[in-house]
Protein backbone atom coordinates (compact mmCIF):
# COMPACT_ATOMS: atom_id res chain seq x y z
CA UNK A 1 0.00 0.00 0.00
CA UNK A 2 2.70 2.55 0.61
CA UNK A 3 4.60 1.60 -2.03
CA UNK A 4 1.58 1.78 -4.44
CA UNK A 5 0.81 5.76 -2.98
CA UNK A 6 4.30 6.61 -3.11
CA UNK A 7 4.30 5.65 -6.96
CA UNK A 8 1.19 7.98 -7.03
CA UNK A 9 2.76 10.54 -5.61
CA UNK A 10 5.38 10.83 -8.17
CA UNK A 11 2.61 10.68 -10.65
CA UNK A 12 1.18 13.79 -9.53
CA UNK A 13 4.17 15.42 -9.04
CA UNK A 14 5.16 14.70 -12.21
CA UNK A 15 1.95 15.89 -13.49
CA UNK A 16 1.18 19.51 -11.24
CA UNK A 17 5.09 20.11 -12.55
CA UNK A 18 3.99 19.59 -15.75
CA UNK A 19 0.71 21.62 -15.40
CA UNK A 20 2.95 24.46 -14.03
CA UNK A 21 5.02 24.81 -16.59
CA UNK A 22 2.40 24.85 -19.33
CA UNK A 23 0.85 27.35 -18.03
CA UNK A 24 3.92 30.00 -17.63
CA UNK A 25 4.42 29.40 -21.92
CA UNK A 26 4.37 32.38 -24.13
CA UNK A 27 2.35 31.73 -27.18
CA UNK A 28 4.92 30.58 -29.74
CA UNK A 29 6.28 28.05 -26.96
CA UNK A 30 2.61 26.84 -26.18
CA UNK A 31 2.27 25.98 -29.90
CA UNK A 32 5.29 24.02 -29.79
CA UNK A 33 4.23 22.25 -26.94
CA UNK A 34 0.73 22.10 -28.15
CA UNK A 35 2.03 19.82 -31.43
CA UNK A 36 4.31 17.61 -29.12
CA UNK A 37 1.33 16.73 -26.93
CA UNK A 38 -0.48 15.63 -30.25
CA UNK A 39 2.75 13.57 -31.17
CA UNK A 40 3.26 12.01 -27.63
CA UNK A 41 -0.85 11.24 -27.82
CA UNK A 42 -0.61 9.37 -31.11
CA UNK A 43 2.87 7.58 -29.57
CA UNK A 44 0.01 6.61 -26.58
CA UNK A 45 -2.79 4.93 -28.87
CA UNK A 46 -0.25 3.10 -30.99
CA UNK A 47 1.32 1.19 -27.41
CA UNK A 48 -2.57 1.40 -26.24
CA UNK A 49 -3.51 -0.80 -29.23
CA UNK A 50 -0.81 -2.78 -28.87
CA UNK A 51 -1.49 -3.32 -24.76
CA UNK A 52 -5.01 -4.04 -25.63
CA UNK A 53 -4.30 -7.22 -28.29
CA UNK A 54 -2.70 -8.70 -25.10
CA UNK A 55 -5.74 -9.12 -22.91
CA UNK A 56 -8.02 -11.88 -22.97
CA UNK A 57 -11.25 -9.50 -23.84
CA UNK A 58 -9.89 -8.31 -27.31
CA UNK A 59 -12.61 -10.17 -29.02
CA UNK A 60 -15.67 -8.64 -27.99
CA UNK A 61 -17.33 -6.17 -30.32
CA UNK A 62 -16.50 -3.43 -28.17
CA UNK A 63 -13.33 -4.19 -27.60
CA UNK A 64 -12.84 -3.84 -31.68
CA UNK A 65 -15.13 -0.70 -31.97
CA UNK A 66 -12.86 0.59 -29.33
CA UNK A 67 -9.67 -0.58 -31.58
CA UNK A 68 -11.27 1.91 -34.45
CA UNK A 69 -11.86 4.79 -31.65
CA UNK A 70 -8.47 4.21 -31.21
CA UNK A 71 -7.34 4.58 -35.02
CA UNK A 72 -9.51 7.89 -35.77
CA UNK A 73 -7.81 9.42 -32.23
CA UNK A 74 -4.86 8.65 -33.79
CA UNK A 75 -5.41 10.11 -37.34
CA UNK A 76 -6.29 13.20 -35.53
CA UNK A 77 -3.30 13.49 -33.41
CA UNK A 78 -0.86 12.96 -36.63
CA UNK A 79 -3.00 15.85 -38.83
CA UNK A 80 -0.32 18.76 -39.50
CA UNK A 81 -0.21 21.62 -37.92
CA UNK A 82 -3.00 23.98 -38.28
CA UNK A 83 -2.25 27.13 -40.98
CA UNK A 84 -4.96 29.52 -38.90
CA UNK A 85 -6.80 30.22 -35.71
CA UNK A 86 -10.07 28.76 -37.53
CA UNK A 87 -8.54 25.33 -38.72
CA UNK A 88 -6.81 25.51 -35.20
CA UNK A 89 -9.83 25.90 -33.59
CA UNK A 90 -11.68 23.62 -35.83
CA UNK A 91 -8.87 20.66 -34.91
CA UNK A 92 -8.76 21.09 -31.64
CA UNK A 93 -13.14 20.64 -31.17
CA UNK A 94 -12.01 17.32 -33.34
CA UNK A 95 -9.41 16.22 -31.16
CA UNK A 96 -11.58 17.13 -28.15
CA UNK A 97 -14.68 14.89 -29.44
CA UNK A 98 -12.16 11.93 -30.40
CA UNK A 99 -10.60 11.72 -26.58
CA UNK A 100 -14.44 11.82 -25.49
CA UNK A 101 -15.16 8.81 -27.89
CA UNK A 102 -12.11 6.79 -26.90
CA UNK A 103 -13.07 7.19 -23.45
CA UNK A 104 -16.23 5.88 -23.22
CA UNK A 105 -16.01 2.98 -25.81
CA UNK A 106 -13.20 1.74 -23.04
CA UNK A 107 -15.46 2.05 -20.82
CA UNK A 108 -18.22 -0.05 -22.48
CA UNK A 109 -15.47 -2.35 -23.83
CA UNK A 110 -13.77 -3.34 -20.74
CA UNK A 111 -16.60 -2.77 -18.15
CA UNK A 112 -17.26 -5.88 -17.23
CA UNK A 113 -13.90 -7.58 -17.73
CA UNK A 114 -10.91 -9.74 -16.31
CA UNK A 115 -8.94 -8.00 -13.73
CA UNK A 116 -5.84 -8.00 -15.81
CA UNK A 117 -8.29 -6.07 -18.13
CA UNK A 118 -9.95 -3.95 -15.65
CA UNK A 119 -7.02 -2.65 -14.17
CA UNK A 120 -5.61 -1.05 -17.36
CA UNK A 121 -8.65 0.23 -18.35
CA UNK A 122 -8.52 2.35 -15.22
CA UNK A 123 -4.89 3.36 -16.32
CA UNK A 124 -5.76 4.12 -19.51
CA UNK A 125 -8.95 6.19 -18.09
CA UNK A 126 -6.47 8.19 -16.69
CA UNK A 127 -4.17 8.68 -19.05
CA UNK A 128 -6.83 9.80 -21.42
CA UNK A 129 -8.46 12.40 -18.99
CA UNK A 130 -4.46 13.57 -18.64
CA UNK A 131 -4.67 14.26 -22.37
CA UNK A 132 -7.78 16.29 -22.29
CA UNK A 133 -6.86 18.13 -19.64
CA UNK A 134 -3.85 19.45 -21.17
CA UNK A 135 -5.49 19.79 -24.52
CA UNK A 136 -8.57 21.93 -22.85
CA UNK A 137 -5.64 24.04 -21.31
CA UNK A 138 -4.60 24.95 -24.74
CA UNK A 139 -7.49 25.83 -26.14
CA UNK A 140 -7.86 28.71 -23.62
CA UNK A 141 -4.05 29.24 -24.13
CA UNK A 142 -3.84 29.21 -28.64
CA UNK A 143 -6.64 31.52 -28.68
CA UNK A 144 -6.12 35.03 -26.69
CA UNK A 145 -6.91 37.40 -29.73
CA UNK A 146 -9.16 39.44 -27.69
CA UNK A 147 -9.71 41.21 -24.48
CA UNK A 148 -12.50 38.73 -23.27
CA UNK A 149 -10.23 35.58 -24.42
CA UNK A 150 -7.45 37.14 -22.12
CA UNK A 151 -9.34 37.85 -19.27
CA UNK A 152 -11.19 34.54 -18.81
CA UNK A 153 -6.99 33.06 -19.69
CA UNK A 154 -5.81 35.04 -16.62
CA UNK A 155 -8.93 33.93 -14.64
CA UNK A 156 -8.65 30.21 -15.33
CA UNK A 157 -4.72 30.63 -14.85
CA UNK A 158 -4.93 32.32 -10.98
CA UNK A 159 -7.49 29.00 -10.16
CA UNK A 160 -5.21 26.97 -11.69
CA UNK A 161 -2.27 28.22 -9.99
CA UNK A 162 -4.30 28.08 -6.79
CA UNK A 163 -5.46 24.43 -6.98
CA UNK A 164 -2.14 23.52 -7.72
CA UNK A 165 0.16 25.25 -5.28
CA UNK A 166 -3.27 23.27 -2.59
CA UNK A 167 -2.19 19.87 -4.41
CA UNK A 168 1.42 20.37 -3.86
CA UNK A 169 1.01 20.88 -0.78
CA UNK A 170 -0.71 17.97 0.14
CA UNK A 171 1.70 15.80 -2.11
CA UNK A 172 4.38 16.77 -0.06
CA UNK A 173 1.93 16.03 3.54
CA UNK A 174 1.25 12.49 2.07
CA UNK A 175 4.85 11.05 1.65
CA UNK A 176 5.01 11.44 5.17
CA UNK A 177 1.65 9.34 6.27
CA UNK A 178 1.36 5.15 6.97
CA UNK A 179 -0.68 3.08 8.18
CA UNK A 180 -4.19 3.56 8.44
CA UNK A 181 -4.40 6.84 7.31
CA UNK A 182 -2.66 5.93 3.98
CA UNK A 183 -6.62 5.10 2.20
CA UNK A 184 -7.37 8.56 3.10
CA UNK A 185 -4.86 10.53 1.62
CA UNK A 186 -4.88 8.55 -1.29
CA UNK A 187 -8.92 9.34 -2.07
CA UNK A 188 -8.25 13.24 -0.85
CA UNK A 189 -5.42 13.59 -3.12
CA UNK A 190 -7.74 12.02 -5.55
CA UNK A 191 -10.70 14.76 -5.00
CA UNK A 192 -8.22 17.62 -5.75
CA UNK A 193 -7.01 16.11 -8.77
CA UNK A 194 -10.21 15.82 -10.04
CA UNK A 195 -11.15 19.50 -8.93
CA UNK A 196 -7.97 20.88 -10.52
CA UNK A 197 -8.57 19.01 -14.02
CA UNK A 198 -12.42 20.85 -14.26
CA UNK A 199 -10.61 23.92 -13.78
CA UNK A 200 -10.90 24.23 -17.74
CA UNK A 201 -13.94 22.59 -18.66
Amino acid sequence: MQKKLNDRLKEWKGKTEELWLQLNLGASEAKDQYEKQKKELAKWVEETKVKLNDLPDKSSAKAKELQVKLDELKKEAEKKTAETKEKLKEQQEILSEKLDEVKDDLKEAYAHSSDKAAEYKEKAEEKLTDFQTRFDVFKLQLHLGSKEAQELWERKKKETAANLKELDEKIDKAADVTGELLHNVGNELKSSWSKLKKTFK
